[in-house]
């Protein structure tokens, strides 16, 4: 009898041998992988599944990925895969893609587990990487002179673009529908604010109607139309194009003495936020304005809060409106949300810090959106959130003698425009980016433009 037992043990092993020999422990499949062609410079997700197909648990579970022409690290705010995976259960691991050059580019993840006795090669993604333009835009702070750079890819050398002779800062720069679209002013005759180009090499002036001196804070383009909004000497101004930027008409609004502060389009709607003086001239309140065509515009009756607080920037991004603003009675960073730009709620902030409201901005990208808070005494203080409702310390950059003026998400590439001070306290434009908020690195530094600063960045 005990003879049998054993024969059938025996066998029962041998037979579940077999059947493990013939699956694949661990199975892998590609939730999200490569386009065949990409960009250089921008960064692209990549995503396995993993799934535990044996009845014990996988540990010292490893993915290792490798590149060529190309960065490639792990995406740990979107991974759940840990160095266990226990039985029948699965993970995601998450990778970010980041092509350095044209050409082509490929990435390999090798899986290992069981302390690297099984090791398996993910088949390999293979992409064709295309050069991108980078463009970005600042002034001298000094005379407000502007100047934009150029580059086709964010880890070779940045070139000077001549695009006018006006003693014109740039403040906006963006890329949308073929066209480039460069504005700002320095608020003095000629009226030639805005710069349009179809190749960022050769750029025309726009014509801009009704203005005297204007200058521009911020464009948007959407549904086929491009908005700017901004100043005329001491009036709100804001601009509307029909034809790719070539020729802009003045929208006249209900409100008086308003001052223009942003403007988004998304959801198929128009969202312009500025400030307002009330009865007396004594005090400001946030004045929104929506549209679903740009010409005719609904002012929000019901302002998001009381008087005193100064709008900085909106934005929209995963199903919900945010606006970051100034309190200014107190001084404090304050973030409201809304799903409509109607209704709005204010977001919590901890901690709270007073801020200036010049260069404090905000930025969504990756699941994150994330705010850059320019303090009172002129250093970056950082804030995270996953919902825009709930917002935390982020740990600043490991950067030194750089003030931060800017925070941008493009192209799957976070960037902070900006100035950079020497060791002698001269300063000079600069630019970082990063791909996971953590590692950053110099892409621009120009100390031949001493007195210049950094403030936007835009890429096709």
């Amino acid at each position: 009898m005990k003879k049998c037992q054993l024969f059938l043990f025996v066998l029962l092993c041998a037979a579940s041998n077999m059947l493990f020999a013939a699956m694949d422990p661990v199975s892998v499949t590609t939730q999200t992988g490569l386009p065949q062609t990409t960009t250089a410079s921008s960064s692209y997700s990549i995503q396995y599944q993993l799934t535990n197909n044996l009845p014990i648990p996988v540990t010292e579970l490893n993915m290792l990925p490798s590149a060529t022409n190309a960065n490639f690290t792990v995406d740990t705010a979107n991974t759940t895969c840990t160095s266990t995976l226990n039985a029948a259960q699965r993970c995601v691991w998450s990778g970010t893609f980041t092509p350095i050059a044209a050409g082509s580019a490929s990435a390999t993840v090798q899986l290992a587990f069981f302390h690297g006795k099984n090791v398996y090669n993910i088949p390999t993604q293979v992409t064709t990487a295309e050069s991108s333009t980078w463009l970005a835009s600042g002034f001298d702070v000094g005379d407000t002179t502007g100047i934009v750079y150029k580059t086709n890819n964010l880890s070779e050398p940045w070139s000077v673009q001549t695009i006018t002779d006006d003693n014109a800062a740039f403040l906006s720069l963006a890329h949308a529908n073929g066209v480039w679209l460069a504005a700002g002013g320095n608020n003095t005759a000629p009226a030639r604010a805005i710069f349009t180009s179809t190749d960022a090499r050769t750029w025309t002036a726009s014509d801009m109607a009704d203005v005297t001196s204007p200058v521009i804070f911020a464009v948007a383009y959407g549904n086929n139309t491009w908005v700017a909004i901004g100043r005329d000497g001491d009036e709100g101004l804001l601009e509307v194009s029909h034809d790719n930027g070539k020729n802009w008409s003045r929208v006249v609004l209900s409100t008086t003495n308003i001052s223009f502060q942003s403007v988004y389009y998304a959801d198929s709607t128009w969202v312009v936020v500025g400030e307002s003086e009330t009865t007396a001239q004594a005090t400001t309140q946030v004045t929104i304005y929506t549209s679903t065509d740009a010409e005719t515009w609904s002012l929000n009756t019901t302002p998001i809060a009381s008087a005193g607080v100064e709008p900085i920037q909106v934005i929209h991004a995963a199903d919900k409106w945010v606006l970051m603003g100034k309190n200014n009675d107190t001084g404090e960073l304050v973030v409201y949300t809304s799903d409509d730009a109607i209704s709005w709620q204010a977001a919590t902030i901890n901690p709270i810090i007073k801020i200036n409201s010049e260069f404090s901005r905000i930025a969504y990208g990756n699941g994150q959106w994330i705010i850059n808070a320019d303090q009172e005494d002129a250093s970056n203080y950082f804030y995270s959130s996953t919902d825009a409702t709930h917002w935390s310390h982020l740990q600043s950059p490991d950067i030194n003698h750089f003030i931060a003026l800017n925070i941008q998400y493009i192209n799957g590439v976070w960037l902070m425009p900006g100035v950079e001070i020497s060791s002698s306290e001269e300063s000079y434009p600069a630019l970082y980016t990063s791909t996971d908020l953590i590692h950053w690195t110099k892409s621009l530094a120009d100390e031949t433009k001493l007195g210049y600063v950094l403030y936007s960045v835009a890429a096709d």
